[in-house]
């Protein structure tokens, strides 16, 4: 359930860590090694090829763009017209503009990881009130806001840089306005989870690898099918806040392959959420071998395949370590499997050893 700890802990851990040490002095900071890929956090889906739609000069000529989409283009000959510390100055570097219409409450992700050089970016509203501003969101210094835009708000989004630096950006955009609603069958099984927890966050129901001392077990709930196979399975994931921070649900299934050896799985969601699999199933020698994503209101189906009665395990979360910044805490949303080719029996929590997973985490 909770990911303050544990898989997801640690990558807050990272994140943390990262723009702990980028704060660290507001006039220097030091170049990076661009030596091999960049890595980052799934993101929305987004055209394969991206479109180069040139931003503007000044915010009186901004670019008009969707609040979807990959769009590229170049700082490099444009002027300096804004800057905003986040927590960096960098008053020498071009920047260029574009404009948002958002005609809903909007929680905007601005991402511009891919670009080419030291990147900012932040947003203003049509008073030139500050929506949101970052300049170091990687560990390349590439940058990532999240914004919340009132319903009727004209953004303007300013792609900067820092310390004169400029060269060519990649904006991947990813916007969620307004809550979808999923149609729950009346025959879906129920995960069965409480929600909102009570008390302190533990992770004590379908937890999985997720790291919690004050937990007997680590659960993994068991997929299995009718006589047939299926399963309509019904869950929630979400946000909430405790003493700690905010906290989100992830949830861990083991399921086991029918006689088939294919498990297609139809998954959707009220919020964009992943998928993740993994393998071997031992929680301190796990590898991610598998990243889907799925919702919002948009399903997507799914194909495993493997050995008929072969088990796996899986979890699945939100795409964001944040709930939409529009909406009030606890933030609590639907997700929907419904799946063929799994081995029959009933759906069940599976306790397994823990103390594999407790020296996984130390």
């Amino acid at each position: 359930m909770s990911v303050s700890r544990g898989v997801a802990g640690i990558r807050l851990l990272l994140v943390a860590l990262i723009l702990i040490g980028a704060s660290a002095t507001l006039a220097q900071k030091p170049r990076p090694t661009r030596s091999g890929p960049r890595e980052g956090p799934v993101r929305g889906r987004v055209p394969e090829t991206p479109v180069v739609r040139q931003g503007g000069d000044t915010i009186a000529d901004a670019v008009a763009i969707p609040p979807l989409g990959v769009i590229t283009g170049t700082t490099t000959g444009y002027t300096d017209d804004y800057d905003e510390a986040c927590p960096f100055e960098g008053s020498t570097s071009p920047d260029v503009v574009y404009t948002i219409e958002c005609g809903a409450d909007t929680w905007l992700f601005l991402d511009l990881w891919g670009s080419a050089y030291d990147t900012k970016v932040y947003a203003y509203d049509e008073d030139l009130n500050l929506l949101g501003c970052n300049d170091d969101f990687y560990s390349d210094y590439t940058s990532r806001v999240e914004i919340c835009a009132p319903a009727g708000t004209t953004c303007f989004i300013i792609i900067d840089g820092y310390g004169g630096g400029s060269g060519d950006y990649v904006l991947d955009i990813y916007s969620y306005c307004s809550r979808c609603d999923l149609d729950i069958p009346a025959d879906a099984v129920e995960e069965g989870e409480p929600w909102p927890p009570a008390g302190e966050w533990l992770d004590c129901f379908n937890g999985g690898c997720s790291y919690v001392e004050d937990c007997d077990s680590p659960p993994w709930q068991v997929l299995a099918g009718d006589p047939h196979g299926q399963l309509i399975f019904h869950g929630l994931l979400g946000f909430d806040r405790d003493d700690e921070g905010i906290r989100s649900d992830w949830d861990w299934f083991e399921a086991t392959i029918g006689a088939t050896g294919v498990i297609e799985m139809v998954a959707d969601a009220e919020l964009l959420t992943g998928f993740w699999m993994v393998a071997p199933l031992e929680c301190a020698d796990m590898q991610i071998i598998r990243v889907e994503q799925f919702g919002a209101c948009d399903p997507e189906t799914l194909t495993i395949t493997g050995s008929p009665g072969q088990q796996i395990w899986l979890y699945v979360g939100p795409m964001w370590l944040q709930p939409p910044t529009c909406d009030p805490l606890p933030y609590v949303y639907d997700y929907l499997f419904e799946i063929s080719g799994l081995q029959n029996g009933p759906v069940a929590v599976d306790q397994r050893d823990w103390s594999g997973i407790k020296a996984l985490f130390r």
